[in-house]
This record gives structure tokens, C-alpha cells and sequence, in this order.
């Protein structure tokens, strides 16, 4: 079973749908209680680092899920539950991060002020097999010690995808990816399970 955290700032039911389609029983988890006997947690994200880290915070999510990575458990965030793994983030003024990944989180600054739309990653170290996901941020992580993929087609390199053993985040959105992303999800999903 896989738990999909809530901390009132995710695409949870896209995600769920996504993985029901893969095959795989997952359940919306309000609380850190609720992922005892979990073998892997998904960090969803949209909407502001800021109030999202909030929120974490006042539901013990944070302090959860930074023992959930130290004990090598799978955790695999996207978008914004990607960049919450950081460990500073400057949108809305600057707030810290769960800091499970090396790396900080600043404006995107490619041809368009959101990076928005269909794009293509780069897999330097091998993946998926996948390459093309869909899109939407406007902060990114330029560089991080555990960078898995990169992407690069609007005039800015940056953190597509990062990975540490057990604990993957992805900036693009595998659920609304189509069958790439779904492609993505498994493979992921049997890397850190």
C-alpha cells in the first residue's frame, strides 16, 4: 500500500487516479500516524512553498517525513513536494526546507516567466526510459549534489529530478504525463520499493 501525504496542498486524487491505473492501492494520509506499515509515502505539491511548509509543520508532517528518509523509506515527491526535500526555498521571502536534498530553490528565469507545458528531461545516469513530462513552476532547483535528470529547452538548465537511494522528487508532474508518466511512476515506484 502507498500513502499520499495531505497537508492541504497537493494533487492527491490526479495521483491516486495515476496509480490505481499502474495497479497500485494508495491512500490519502491526513496524518503521520496513518503511514504506519506503509512501505512507500508520496509528497504531491501545488501552490506557495511558504504556506505549504506551513502546513507540514503544524501537522508534524515535517519532522515525519525527514525520519522517513533517514530511514531509507521510499519517498517520492513532485513539483512542490519535490522542492519542500530542499533545504531553502526563496519563494515567498524564504523559508526553510525539509532539507533531505542539498540544494536551494530560486525563480525560474527560461524564456517565460512560468515554465509551463510538455518538455524533455535528460537522464545522465540512466532512467526510465521516459523523456518527455509535463510541466508547471515558476521555481526550480539549478543544482543539486543529487541531481538524476536535468532540463534545459526554454534557455535555463535546471533540477528535473533528483535522487538519493530511497528518496526520489521529480519537478514535473508524472500524473499528468500520460503514458510516459505512468511509465515513470512504475519505474520509480521499483527503484524505491
Amino acid at each position: 500500500m502507498i500513502g499520499i501525504v495531505d497537508y492541504g496542498a497537493g494533487n492527491l486524487e490526479n495521483l491516486r487516479r495515476a496509480l490505481t491505473r499502474i495497479g497500485r492501492d494508495a491512500r490519502v494520509l491526513r496524518s503521520p500516524g496513518e503511514a504506519e506499515g506503509l512501505q512507500l509515502l508520496f509528497l504531491p505539491g501545488v501552490g506557495s512553498f511558504g504556506s505549504a511548509m506551513g502546513s507540514l509543520r503544524a501537522s508534524g508532517w515535517d519532522r515525519a517525513l525527514i525520519g522517513w528518509a533517514e530511514a531509507q523509506r521510499g519517498l517520492i515527491g513532485i513539483c512542490l513536494g519535490m522542492q519542500m526535500m530542499m533545504e531553502f526555498s526563496f519563494e515567498d521571502g524564504g523559508h526553510r526546507g525539509l532539507g533531505i536534498f542539498r540544494g536551494t530553490v530560486e525563480p525560474y528565469r527560461g524564456g517565460r516567466r512560468i515554465h509551463m507545458g510538455w518538455d524533455r528531461v535528460e537522464w545522465p545516469q540512466g532512467g526510465p526510459g521516459a523523456d518527455t513530462f509535463y510541466f508547471v513552476h515558476r521555481y526550480c532547483a539549478r543544482s543539486c549534489p543529487s541531481q538524476a535528470a536535468i532540463c534545459g529547452s526554454d534557455g535555463e538548465q535546471f533540477v528535473a529530478a533528483v535522487r538519493e537511494g530511497s528518496v526520489m522528487g521529480f519537478q514535473f508532474h508524472p500524473e499528468r504525463s500520460g503514458p510516459e508518466g505512468l511509465e515513470l511512476l512504475r519505474w520509480a515506484i521499483g527503484e524505491v520499493v
